[in-house]
């Protein structure tokens, strides 16, 4: 089943509220804020929350308080996650309090699932706007409708989305200033992951159209951006129901003039074609490093998870890659504490780590998700068990982290260049204008110092050395 197509441009209403909310301001200038929680997929939506609301007259800010509207862009993916939801929206019941005017909206992953939307609009009456995660063309509406009722219970909206198969096109996006970008190529999931939650607040596998994706690549080239990365809940599956794959659409993103680098997450194992694979060593754009998520090395263990793959499958997978690419980097996700999950299933983990040799691993103790069938299975894991474990695959990942990394030092290598290095960075956070960093194609950051500004550029530069999974380096003339 094709997906329907929403064409935001095509809204005559954006211009009406636009309009009309900002001659309710008079000549004040007004403020946006928005909370990203979660994934890149929710970075990239918030972008598109922030330039929806940019095209209603409301100017980004980096401060909360002075925020006209706030909206808070949820994940449910992560433990204790919905606490810190809750949290926050504790302390802006009082920036309202404050603030009558202040308008607060919540949308993303959480908000569709209907307990905690009901939760949100039956005990915290602060919050005007509640949007599911297929709503975004919901929320100019809302946010007028939120400016202009008095009363508190007609202000307030509630859109959860359950048609599955719908694709808003022509969204405005606000993009973070950088030459690397988020360009989403496809919606929701099918693969009901027995820990995962993502099919239940997502919704079906739904692709846009290669025509569509192809027209933003080039429109983000000619903004300045060299380096695009595909994102999907799945993108191995991209293009089932439009009859395209996946490889194809990166042949011809490969040949979009301007672009530098391609890269796509998340790849699921079970999806991954021989002509994905090939592509690797076909196109030059296509980056030498791929995130491959592997959740367990026992095969019991990845049945019960509902992965599709067992342990074979997946070596032989990363022994094609290698063959096409032998100087690819891999990266995963892994979980351990797995319902079930015995010693040996654990040591078999440890085993495949060993084996894969992995640049970098998101490593995970097992958090039961409510709606699962993994929450609900017998012989749960006690939490001492999963933290011991959990510590002993961290340490042995952080290791073959820092052999990998300390393998670069003395060899010349391409970085494309970020820019200056801001106070905010956690690896090598600095005021001072010459430090800066780029990415090699195998994803890792390296640290350097330029007396110019190198943004966007394409550099040579020797790794003089590493510290975990960071590099240093000097650029070469």
């Amino acid at each position: 089943m094709k997906p329907s197509i929403i064409d935001l441009s095509q809204h005559k209403e954006f211009n009406e509220y636009i309009s009309k909310v900002n001659a309710l301001s008079g000549e004040k200038k007004l403020y946006q804020y928005v909370y990203t929680f979660g994934c890149q997929m929710n970075v990239h939506e918030s972008e598109m929350i922030q330039g929806i609301l940019l095209k209603c007259g409301y100017e980004p800010t980096q401060n909360p308080e002075s925020a006209d509207v706030i909206m808070i862009n949820t994940c449910c993916i992560r433990e204790h996650a919905e606490s810190k939801i809750l949290g926050l929206l504790g302390t802006l019941s009082h920036f309202k309090a404050k603030k009558p005017e202040l308008v607060i909206g919540i949308c993303g992953c959480m908000t569709q699932q209907e307990e905690f939307a009901k939760k949100i609009k039956s005990k915290f009456h602060h919050v005007d706007i509640i949007l599911g995660t297929n709503s975004s063309q919901k929320l100019p509406e809302s946010l007028y409708r939120a400016l202009t009722q008095q009363e508190s219970k007609k202000r307030r909206t509630l859109y959860l989305d359950h048609e599955d198969m719908t694709i808003c096109e022509n969204t405005p996006i606000l993009r973070a200033k950088g030459v690397c970008s988020w360009l989403t190529v496809m919606y929701g999931c099918n693969n009901f992951c027995t820990y995962c939650i993502v099919p239940y607040v997502r919704g079906r596998e739904r692709s846009r159209t290669p025509e569509a994706i192809l027209n933003d690549a080039r429109l983000l080239v000619e903004s300045g951006t060299k380096e695009i990365t595909l994102l999907g809940q799945n993108v191995n599956s991209y293009g089932k129901e439009l009859d395209y794959s996946f490889a194809k659409l990166i042949k011809e993103l490969n040949k979009v003039d301007g672009l530098e680098r391609i890269r796509f997450m998340t790849s699921h194992p079970k999806d991954i074609s021989d002509e994905l694979i090939n592509a690797f060593g076909e196109c030059d754009k296509l980056c030498e490093h791929l995130h491959l998520p592997l959740q367990s090395g026992s095969s019991d263990i990845l049945s019960k998870m509902n992965r599709r793959y067992d342990m074979d499958t997946y070596r032989n997978i990363v022994k094609k890659l290698r063959n096409v690419r032998p100087d690819i980097e891999l990266s995963t996700d892994l979980i351990v504490g797995f319902p079930g999950e015995t010693d040996d299933d654990f040591k078999a983990t440890l085993d495949a780590v060993n084996e894969m040799q992995y640049s970098f691993a998101f490593s995970f103790a097992y958090s039961p998700r409510k709606g699962t069938k993994a929450a609900v299975m017998e012989d749960q894991i006690p939490e001492p068990i999963k933290k011991e474990r959990l510590n002993k695959l961290i340490d042995l990942q952080n290791s073959i982290s820092q052999k990998i990394s300390a393998n670069y030092v003395g060899k010349t290598v391409e970085i494309l260049s970020e820019g200056r290095v801001g106070a905010d960075d956690e690896a090598s956070p600095s005021n001072d204008p010459m430090r800066q960093v780029g990415r090699t194609r195998t994803n890792k950051k390296v640290y350097f110092t330029a007396d110019n500004d190198t943004n966007g550029q394409l550099l040579q530069a020797r790794i003089t050395n590493s510290v975990s999974v960071t590099l240093g380096g000097e650029l070469l003339k």
